[in-house]
């Protein structure tokens, strides 16, 4: 056989292996056996904090994170994970970038703060991550809530805290205001405290349900009788107002309001009407000398 006839054969045979034998696929490279998808989950601990503010300072909580990448083949050598956090009070997240070389977990901080005066409320903080190795890229989030704390703060006011009575005994009667200056809705009660002697009894609204920034009236009746209205008397009523919410939670709250109760002397009524009186004696010495000069005349006209 010469050579051409040999390569002849050869080209057939070669030709009839690749026709028989099935071809190979290329897979690409995210359906390989070995590839493995890219993924990033996002942990926040504890679910929930309570921010403690009062109406002139703010209140910030501080949540702990974790961030924590899928498994990395062996062809990634770096994920880059940028996190974010929204939630309607300001908020702050570090650090708010990552580089993993490896699975390790990560650590975050998330702080949230509430403003003062802020109602009681409650709202989710979200924090999302987003991983990318430069081919392929996953994203990850975790939810926590902030609550409003409650305070309490009380203020009274009376458009009559000096209370005058013209004899003794007597009843008077009167309102005091409470405002309600904490951030959440509040039940007071009121008590007379230390009543002084001529405060012989009273009557008073003990409790009132009260809005956030709004006011309850409580009203109160004393019966005050001095032992020597001659002499007058000033007597001091103090009303006790106290939170009820606040004393639910083993923390007193309370504001005091007297109310000065005033009877005045013999001597007082007269010198609070001596200009009365005065204008009347002026009147009548102005009559007396007139009937005098007419009477003067009239007998002058008879002897002449």
């Amino acid at each position: 056989m010469d050579w051409c006839n040999m390569a002849t054969c050869l080209q057939v045979a070669i030709a009839v292996v690749f026709c028989v034998l099935p071809a190979v696929p290329i897979l690409p490279a995210d359906a390989r056996p070995d590839a493995v998808a890219l993924s990033v989950a996002v942990s926040i601990t504890p679910d929930s904090l309570t921010a403690r503010i009062t109406n002139s300072q703010n209140g910030s909580v501080a949540f702990g994170g974790n961030v924590t990448v899928g498994k990395l083949p062996a062809s990634i050598q770096r994920v880059t994970v940028t996190l974010s956090a929204s939630c309607i009070w300001p908020v702050e997240i570090s650090p708010d970038q990552m580089v993993f070389t490896s699975e390790r977990p990560q650590t975050f901080i998330l702080t949230v703060v509430v403003p003062s005066k802020t109602h009681v409320f409650s709202n989710e903080a979200i924090v999302n991550a987003h991983a990318t190795d430069g081919i392929q890229s996953a994203d990850g989030s975790a939810r926590c809530t902030v609550v409003v704390g409650q305070y309490y703060k009380l203020s009274l006011s009376s458009d009559t805290p000096i209370i005058e009575i013209p004899d003794s005994p007597a009843t008077v009667d009167g309102t005091l205001r409470v405002y309600n200056m904490g951030n959440g809705h509040d039940t007071v009660r009121a008590e007379v405290v230390d009543p002084p002697k001529a405060l012989v009894d009273h009557d008073i609204g003990e409790s009132a349900a009260i809005a956030s920034e709004a006011h309850g009236d409580i009203d109160f009746t004393f019966f005050i009788e001095v032992e020597n209205p001659m002499k007058g008397a000033m007597v001091l009523v103090t009303i006790k107002v106290t939170s009820m919410g606040a004393a639910a939670q083993g923390v007193v709250v309370a504001q005091s309001y007297s109310f000065s109760v005033y009877l005045p002397s013999t001597m007082d009524k007269i010198l609070k009407e001596w200009p009365t009186y005065a204008g009347w004696g002026v009147g009548l010495g102005i009559l007396g000398a007139v009937a005098v000069v007419l009477v003067r005349r009239r007998r002058s006209r008879r002897d002449g």
